[in-house]
């Protein structure tokens, strides 16, 4: 499991409080409100990362990164990567599904963005199934490609974690600021 964390400094709590003294709660709402936004947008930046190296769709990939939000206890919110090994079919595959007769040279398949791809010898399609399969001896066996978790472990490694770390905590002091901003306007509520 990998995961990025966003949180604040007990003396920004502090400065909130003071800039929030006359709205119940505030300090904790507006912080809250402004971590949970972090979050969804390091997700977001996450998965367009994994997306351009990786030829897997958003959707896959935003389904196995999940966000644990703050709270108003919990000043801290948690975006994390979890799954495993996802079946090649997902993947960019040359026949993109059942073909008679079975393609005698296998499948081709493409990971990532940045390779030609591969052919599997002996992989097929099963009719009206969509996973990709090889016959090894007696037994038919479902193929595998990596794991969500690796592929954004490899793709934080090559753009850096460190940008998505420096961009959410860019965003959570501009986000911050807003939540201030808009809770002075409208008091209390």
């Amino acid at each position: 499991m990998i995961y990025t964390e966003v949180g604040f400094r007990d003396d920004a709590l502090e400065e909130v409080r003071q800039l929030l003294k006359g709205v119940e709660r505030g300090a904790e709402k507006a912080m809250t409100r402004a971590l949970n936004r972090v979050a969804v947008g390091a997700r977001a930046e996450i998965v367009k990362v994994i997306a351009q190296k990786h030829e897997i769709r958003n959707r896959d990939i935003r389904d196995a990164i999940k966000i644990k939000k703050a709270n108003y206890d919990t000043l801290e919110a948690q975006v994390h990567s979890f799954g495993s090994v996802i079946g090649l079919e997902d993947f960019k595959t040359t026949p993109s599904g059942y073909k008679q007769p079975r393609p005698k040279v296998g499948i081709q398949v493409k990971v990532r963005k940045d390779s030609s791809g591969g052919r599997i010898p002996g992989t097929f399609f099963m009719p009206n199934k969509k996973p990709i399969f090889v016959r090894e001896g007696d037994e038919i066996m479902r193929k595998f490609g990596p794991a969500i978790p690796s592929m954004m472990r490899v793709a934080l490694d090559e753009d850096g974690e460190q940008s998505i770390q420096d961009n959410a905590e860019n965003r959570l002091i501009r986000e911050l600021d807003h939540e201030v901003q808009f809770m002075l306007s409208k008091g209390a509520k």
